[in-house]
């Protein structure tokens, strides 16, 4: 599980959660076990500097934050941003390197792809993991979608998102673009970041796991922009 409270749930307080906000619920989530705990501002790295809502702290007051309770308190739990290729730039995962960021979620819709590619690349270079989410997956017919999910692989991400962006999917439609991918890639490692609009984040989120996909998304109540992510408390008690 990657627990995005920190960061898709920013949208929900207008990205206030301060440093010390973020140094407490990552202590916690990372005391509960948490292997991949998101921070920062909702849209991600760079946005507060373009004014695109400016959230309680700077990407580097965040960084500085969890750095410490990272290296002294909790090695285990990785820490990470997000970062979409035109608000994030590269100097923010140079940056991002100088504090031992773990892992680094890189969102770029379907079509464009080929903007992610220096930034995995780049994200690579200083040993981060590399998450691909390729938002609004949906709008894009699954021959695409497999195309460039194997195309950001070639690029080198090791995980590939399928992302509800509008929580609108349907299990047997995330079924529908999980499959074909497998089949092109059995290695590949599959991740499911779902909005709740419908009221089937639970469920998809429950499939998913079924279904085997490595690494799923909640945040704690829920927490999210519009509809809300897969609550934490009730994906673990479907468990």
């Amino acid at each position: 599980i990657l627990d995005c409270t920190l960061r898709d749930g920013s949208y929900v307080v207008d990205f206030g959660f301060t440093a010390g906000d973020t140094i407490d619920l990552y202590c916690r989530l990372a005391n509960l076990g948490f292997p991949y705990i998101e921070i920062g501002h909702g849209i991600g790295l760079g946005a507060s500097a373009k004014g695109m809502g400016v959230a309680a702290a700077s990407d580097r007051e965040y960084m500085e934050a969890i750095w410490g309770q990272h290296k002294f308190g909790y090695p285990d739990a990785k820490w990470g941003m997000f970062a979409i290729p035109g608000i994030a730039s590269l100097d923010d995962i140079d940056l991002a390197a100088k504090f031992t960021m773990g892992f680094l979620r890189i969102g770029c819709e379907v079509a464009d792809v080929e903007n992610a590619k220096p930034f995995i690349e780049r994200a690579r270079h200083h040993g981060i993991y590399v998450f691909s989410n390729l938002m609004k997956s949906y709008a894009a017919p699954v021959e695409e979608f497999v195309a460039a999910a194997l195309t950001c692989i070639e690029y080198g991400a090791q995980c590939v998102y399928i992302v509800d962006s509008a929580g609108g999917m349907l299990p047997s439609e995330i079924q529908a673009y999980a499959h074909p991918l497998r089949m092109a890639w059995p290695d590949v490692r599959l991740g499911f970041h779902g909005h709740n609009n419908l009221g089937l984040g639970v469920a998809n989120a429950l499939d998913c796991a079924n279904m085997g996909f490595d690494v799923i998304d909640t945040s704690l109540q829920g927490l999210g922009r519009s509809g809300g992510n897969v609550p934490t408390e009730q994906f673990l008690a479907a468990l």
